[in-house]
């Protein structure tokens, strides 16, 4: 079988609220190419599970991040994309699993990303039949910032969150009393892994404003 070695090939991709980074995959996704494909909800059941590992996990755009996937089809080509939610995916290239249904590929942060998102890594079968969905990737600009939009929310433990459009919720860390729940407001800061708010990703506030 030959494989189709070009780059650069986009793919439409509507991903629901609520699918990204929920551990269930529970919504409907839909692909897009000359039509929209449909992949039946129950499907995704374990969508995603397979492309768990990827390092570094935030960085500028041109940033090479490695993926490690597996319990895939066995020896079989398959695509692999990165998007963002709403905006697509594009294709960065095919690859051969192995006799475990692993594998390994590196790709590049496309130039199109800003430090205003959250990217994700998909997996495809040659028929763009989605298989496994990663973690969200945080774009930074090159001194490391992000930069996010959202509601405030605060849970029993007090810990304020931020909840964008892209699904991915944000512990703060910084003063934000002044803010009520559910206030949206625009968020400027340094990503930390950890926080006291348990494994969320975190926003340490470098400026934080009321979204008109």
């Amino acid at each position: 079988m030959k494989l189709d070695s070009r780059r650069g090939i986009t793919i439409q991709i509507t991903i629901l609220a609520g699918l990204l980074l929920t551990r269930g995959f529970t919504d409907t996704i839909f692909a897009q190419t000359e039509g929209r494909l449909e992949v039946e909800e129950n499907s995704l059941g374990v969508l995603g599970r397979q492309l768990k590992s990827f390092s570094p996990k935030i960085g500028p755009p041109g940033t090479t991040v490695t993926l490690q996937a597996e319990d895939l089809p066995i020896r079989a080509p398959l695509r692999v994309g990165v998007g963002a939610l709403r905006l697509g995916f594009e294709e960065a290239g095919w690859i051969l699993s192995g006799e475990e249904g692993e594998f390994t590929f590196e790709l590049k942060i496309p130039s199109w990303a800003t430090h205003e998102m959250s990217l994700f890594f998909i997996v495809f079968d040659p028929y763009f039949n989605p298989l496994a969905l990663s973690e969200a990737f945080h774009v930074t600009n090159p001194s490391g910032t992000v930069l996010r939009r959202g509601q405030i929310v605060r849970d029993d433990k007090n810990c304020p969150t931020l909840h964008g459009s892209d699904r991915v919720p944000y512990a703060l860390i910084g003063n934000i009393e002044e803010f009520k729940t559910e206030t949206t407001v625009v968020v400027e800061g340094k990503l930390v892994q950890q926080s006291v708010c348990g494994d969320r990703t975190a926003i340490r506030i470098i400026s934080l404003r009321q979204e008109s």
